[in-house]
């Protein structure tokens, strides 16, 4: 990526969250972010279409990041011929999911009327579906036998309905306080199909 343009990409991405924190998402201007980020309007258009979509877009990679890393830790963990740990591997990411919430629960509030705006709650359920399913066809041993690996429909089904239901737990999540991720965690895994947690 041309330096410059990453440079401007941090400026945009650290304004946009000082201002989600602050301000409800749906009330931040381009003017006030420009100002904020130090460009200018048509700079930040060769970057995102809206203040929004830039903030959903920048938390989004940085959640992705997290989860693929937990992914790596727990396959770097696995001696030749063992068997995944689905449950620890389900546990850690959803703690993982739930500590970046948390990490950035004013922006989230923020974003929340009666739920999350759409382009952030699209973005939650979209990397929480590509995890579940990679997941799967990773470890197909895990999906209960009416759910074919190779049954494309019945896959994305499956990962849809547990992407969905996962980030209306979240929302719920969001307006307790203290927000405590460990029980959040739990509760989310325990009303989950069982079969997510099984070993591969």
């Amino acid at each position: 990526m041309d330096p410059r343009y990453e440079r401007t990409q941090r400026q945009l991405r650290r304004a946009v969250y000082e201002l989600a924190a602050e301000h409800p998402v749906g009330d931040i201007a381009v003017a006030e972010l420009c100002r904020a980020a130090g460009v200018t309007r048509d700079t930040f258009y060769r970057h995102a279409t809206s203040p929004t979509t830039l903030l959903a877009e920048a938390l989004g990679e940085e959640l992705t990041t997290a989860i693929e890393a937990v992914r790596d830790e727990h396959a770097a963990r696995l001696a030749p011929g063992e068997r995944l740990d689905g449950e620890a591997l389900m546990r850690h990411s959803e703690r993982t999911l739930l500590v970046h919430l948390r990490t950035h629960a004013r922006v989230y509030r923020n974003a929340m009327t009666a739920g999350l705006v759409p382009e952030l709650r699209t973005q939650l359920e979209n990397i929480i579906f590509d995890a579940l399913v990679e997941h799967a066809l990773s470890y197909p041993s895990v999906l209960p036998e009416a759910i074919a690996p190779d049954d494309q429909m019945a896959l994305e089904i499956t990962a849809a309905y547990a992407s969905s239901g996962t980030v209306g737990a979240i929302e719920r999540w969001l307006r307790h306080d203290p927000l405590d991720v460990d029980r959040g965690a739990a509760l989310i895994l325990a009303a989950s199909p069982g079969f997510w947690l099984r070993d591969a």
